[in-house]
């Protein structure tokens, strides 16, 4: 009787596992899972709890993405939109507010080509050390959005943490300010020196290329000479399959600047 018994549990376990569906990948809704395997149930969880500000790419409906560039301005910057300009495409400079004092002339050519800045902070400090809001506004927020100002005439309202690394608190705090984190669903990595070949910068580009997808590169912080190198590449992979490149605003549908908010 045992045995019989135990004959039969075993097909019923064989034929409840027949039953269950095959998970389609290309259904979930965000890739940062890929990106960041150590901390997507982070950031897909502070989603949620932020729906209107805590971005980790768009509603996943149209053929549009955004490239993103952090750590600029730089020299490398230049090259980069030059190929940009190739293509006819903008993006949004996530730029520290240091390398914005030591390359204003660059910071208005972004600009001039049509492109969006935004803001990366100061000084590339880790926002968690930072628990004081106050100091968290004073000494990395706000002092970018002043010197951008200063240079541009524009004041940020998108806000990438360095290393994606924020409190619940402090994205509230800057939601408060009408300002939202922007963080990316796909990390080409271009910052690991380790790897970030011409060859694996595209392949992490492209291989889980999705609509509405927000793409992490950098143009400072490091030599970004893979970067450039690669870029003409990932550009005409996105659009050979359809895809249209827009800035992050553009892809939320949200204000880039407090001048774009007073005139809503």
């Amino acid at each position: 009787m045992n045995m019989r018994f135990t004959l039969l549990a075993v097909l019923l376990l064989l034929f409840s596992c027949q039953q269950i569906p095959a998970i389609n990948e290309k259904s979930e809704p965000s890739h940062i899972r890929r990106a960041e395997p150590s901390n997507f149930g982070v950031h897909e969880h502070r989603a949620k709890t932020f729906p209107q500000h805590y971005i980790l790419e768009g509603r996943y409906t149209n053929k549009t993405v955004s490239l993103t560039f952090d750590d600029g301005p730089s020299h490398h910057t230049i090259a980069l939109l030059k190929i940009l300009k190739k293509h006819r495409i903008h993006a949004t400079f996530f730029m520290l507010g240091d390398q914005m004092q030591q390359y204003p002339d660059i910071v208005t050519q972004v600009l001039n080509d049509g492109h969006e800045i935004a803001n990366h902070s100061w000084d590339h400090d880790d926002m968690l050390n930072y628990p004081n809001l106050d100091e968290f506004w004073r000494q990395q927020i706000n002092k970018q959005r002043k010197i951008s100002q200063s240079i541009s005439g524009k004041t940020p309202l998108l806000f990438r943490p360095p290393f994606g690394r924020i409190s619940d608190q402090q994205v509230q705090f800057l939601a408060e300010r009408n300002i939202k984190t922007i963080i990316w669903s796909i990390d080409t990595q271009d910052w690991n020196e380790k790897t970030n070949s011409v060859t694996n910068l595209v392949s992490s580009a492209t291989e889980f290329m999705h609509p509405e997808a927000i793409i992490l590169m950098h143009d400072g912080g490091g030599n970004r000479k893979n970067t450039i190198n690669a870029l003409d590449n990932i550009i005409s992979h996105y659009l050979a399959n359809n895809y249209t490149f827009v800035t992050v605003s553009t892809l939320l549908n949200t204000p880039a600047y407090e001048n774009d908010l007073i005139n809503e």
